[in-house]
């Protein structure tokens, strides 16, 4: 009899805690932007150690149900945010708004890569600058491309240069001027490229089978003339460069004027 009566009252005492918990509460709130207050919409809204799960709606918002009282462990994450979690004790329904922060967007640097931009996407261009040509104002196209490895020049005369890439010239080198083919230089040896360097911002100097992007024939290589920038500027420049050639005591004076107008 003892016994029954122990066993009662230890069954009355379970079902008066089972009763006593209380597991109809609510946390619920908002998911905003640390900064500016904005609304972070599609945040993960994790309850540690359990099995729920949210995704705040259009405007921030998330609620949970049917939670006992007690401490819980809150995760919360966003794209391109920085991961938080935070403790919440529990004993009533609570509202509760948490902040996230935009660290990956935050930059502590800012790096400029440039990429020099190049005619083709072979390995075998060669670019020369305008500095370079200066150097070779008093001289020709052949005289700029023969300080390349691997080009060579044909010599007829003072001013009748040809360039040789690898060997081959006139027909098998094509010229290209403003996207124009000159072949002035293809008909014989006593002919070469008839360009004014001083007018050039720069050589591009194409081998192998990136050259025949510009012409069939083009088996030595393509030489593609870029003339000097004009910009949409109201602007007067030029430039005077004079050379002196102890050979032959010569003597070369080239003058630029260019005058833009932002109207084109």
């Amino acid at each position: 009899m003892l016994k029954f009566v122990f066993t009662l009252i230890l069954l009355f005492c379970i079902s008066f805690s089972v009763q006593s918990q209380n597991c109809d509460l609510r946390l619920d709130g908002y998911i905003l932007d640390f900064h500016d207050n904005s609304i972070l919409a599609k945040a993960e809204i994790k309850i540690l150690n359990t099995n729920k799960y949210l995704i705040s709606n259009n405007k921030g918002y998330f609620k949970f149900e049917g939670l006992c009282p007690g401490q819980y462990d809150i995760e919360i994450s966003h794209l391109k945010c920085e991961t938080v979690t935070k403790k919440i004790s529990l004993d009533t329904s609570l509202t509760k708004t948490f902040y996230l922060e935009h660290h990956l967007e935050e930059l502590e640097a800012v790096s400029v890569n440039a990429k020099e931009k190049t005619t083709t996407n072979t390995a075998q261009e060669i670019i020369i600058k305008a500095n370079k040509i200066e150097a070779y104002s008093s001289g020709s196209l052949g005289d700029i491309t023969q300080t390349i490895a691997g080009v060579s020049s044909l010599n007829t005369g003072n001013n009748i240069v040809k360039p040789i890439i690898h060997g081959l010239h006139s027909s098998r080198v094509i010229t290209i001027q403003n996207g124009v083919r000159m072949q002035d230089q293809e008909w014989g040896l006593e002919h070469a490229p008839t360009v004014d360097v001083n007018a050039l911002q720069e050589v591009n100097l194409i081998k192998g089978a990136s050259a025949l992007a510009y012409s069939g024939d083009a088996i030595g290589g393509a030489i593609v003339l870029k003339p000097s920038k004009v910009y949409k500027v109201d602007s007067l420049f030029g430039k005077t460069i004079g050379a002196y050639n102890s050979n032959n005591q010569g003597f070369t004076l080239s003058t630029s004027l260019l005058k833009t107008t932002k109207k084109g």
